[in-house]
Order: structure tokens, then sequence, then C-alpha cells
């Protein structure tokens, strides 16, 4: 009996002996995608505060595949998360309309903090706000 886990978890199983072909089909379909294999190293990294390794993971994915909406949410949130705003915002526009139309939870909460980037744009600085409280 042979059964295969992914993330602790069991996900596929076979009783007996397989053909060579047949063990190779079982084990493809547990082997991630190459840019599923970059996001999840992007995310150790990110987890580890290696955010340079996680970049280069990142792009690495969307250079795989450039409509992998879930990497480049990804990579706008590490983006945000070292205030590279306009850095983020280009890649928010190449998100897919699927994505950005279907109330995505991820894009709604990456949308809301470019709004209130906008929205406190045009405050003065902390320090001078700061002035004004203690005067």
């Amino acid at each position: 009996h042979v059964i295969a886990f992914a993330d602790g978890r069991p996900v596929d199983q076979f009783v007996g002996v397989l053909p060579e072909g047949q063990l190779r089909a079982f084990l493809d379909r547990l082997l991630p995608a190459p840019e599923e294999a970059e996001r999840r190293a992007a995310q150790y990294a990110m987890a580890e505060a290696r955010y340079d390794d996680a970049l280069t993971h990142l792009e690495a994915a969307l250079a795989l595949n450039p409509g992998f909406d879930d990497a480049r949410l990804d990579l706008i949130e590490l983006l945000l998360a070292n205030n590279q705003v306009d850095a983020a915002r280009d890649e928010a526009e190449r998100l897919s309309p699927q994505t950005v139309q279907n109330g995505d939870p991820r894009y709604q909460a990456i949308k809301t903090r470019f709004d209130a980037l906008d929205a406190t744009a045009d405050l003065p600085p902390t320090d001078a706000l700061e002035a004004r409280i203690a005067a």
C-alpha cells in the first residue's frame, strides 16, 4: 500500500505494484507545477523574512506563468509591505479581469490599501501632525 503525502496530509494512494508508466503518472500528479513550486518557495522565504529571496521566487513564478494571479497577489502584498507602492500598483494592473471583477478577497484588501494610501497622500508628514498636536 503506497500513500503519498503533501503538506502533512495524504493526497493520493494505490495498492499493489504499478507498471513504470502508471507509477510515473502517479508521481507527476503529485508534483506541483513549476510556477507553484516557485510560489511555495517564496512563501517559505517570506515566513523567514527573506524578502529578496521571496521576490526572486515570485518573479520566477510569474515568468513561468504570467497569468498566475495568486503569485501576483503575493508579489503585490510583498511590495506593499516594503513600501514599494508604485511597483505594487504596476503589478495590480497586470491582474486578470476575473480576479479584479469577481471580488477576490485578497484583491479587495489590496484595493482598500491603495484607496487608503490615496486618501492620505495629501496629508502633512507625521512629524508635522505630531507637532500640531503637541502645540
